[in-house]
């Protein structure tokens, strides 16, 4: 009797075994491989020339040069949605399924503002000066975008491999929401926040000493009766 249910137990473990080998070849064959799509867009920009020089700051999430003004300034705001949906088929008799799921991650920018400070009028030299400053904002944003979708694709492909996903029923699903939650909206962040280090290597201390001193001093003359009246 005891060989009998030995060998009985141990039947019922191996036809377990060849179930899921079965089941996971199956899943392989059948289901849809696991999808990563990242998508950008730039929704363009406009000009702005409505804003005075001291009001400008407070638009900015930068402080002003110290002892100086602010005299353009490139506004725009970057985010992320996140879309996924999983397909799933199931094992009735050991309770386990395998995944595959489709993830888009869709990137932009908002409409991107350039502001030039009001006292200078459009098609003056300074007016051109600060404007093609900005300019350079304006496409290190552009520039920065196709390299964060590069990079955020290369990390969703190393993670989700083109197959199907094997395990415990419901368990798969969970997983991925929870992931997508706690891991890739912060590494998307931390990705953007790397590309804007590109816009300190514009506002130096050296740009600013030299948009004061363009155009034969035309900036500092529309400048200098401003710092008598501001705090």
């Amino acid at each position: 009797m005891r060989w009998l249910l030995f060998f009985l137990l141990a039947l019922g473990c191996h036809g377990s075994v060849m179930a899921r080998g079965f089941f996971q070849a199956m899943c392989e064959d059948r289901m849809a491989p696991s999808v990563a799509t990242v998508k950008s867009q730039h929704n363009g920009y406009t000009i702005d020339n409505t804003v005075s020089l001291l009001q400008l700051p407070a638009k900015s999430h930068k402080a002003a040069p110290k002892g100086g003004f602010v005299l353009g300034l490139t506004v725009t705001r970057y985010g992320a949605q996140v879309n996924y949906r999983t397909s799933s088929m199931r094992n009735p008799l050991s309770h386990y399924e395998c995944t595959s799921a489709n993830i888009v991650i869709s990137m932009a920018y908002e409409p991107t503002v350039i502001f030039v400070g009001r006292e200078f009028r459009p098609g003056t030299c300074a007016y051109k000066e600060i404007l093609a400053h900005e300019m350079r904002h304006l496409n290190t944003y552009l520039e920065q975008m196709p390299k964060v979708e590069t990079a955020v694709r290369s990390a969703l492909e190393r993670r989700f491999p083109a197959k199907a996903v094997y395990g415990p029923q419901g368990q798969a699903q969970a997983d991925l929401k929870r992931e997508i939650d706690e891991i890739w909206g912060p590494y998307f962040d931390a990705q953007m926040k790397k590309a804007d280090q590109a816009h300190d290597a514009i506002d130096t201390p050296q740009e600013y000493a030299r948009l004061s001193r363009v155009c034969q001093g035309e900036v500092q003359s529309f400048i200098a009766p401003l710092a008598s009246t501001s705090p």
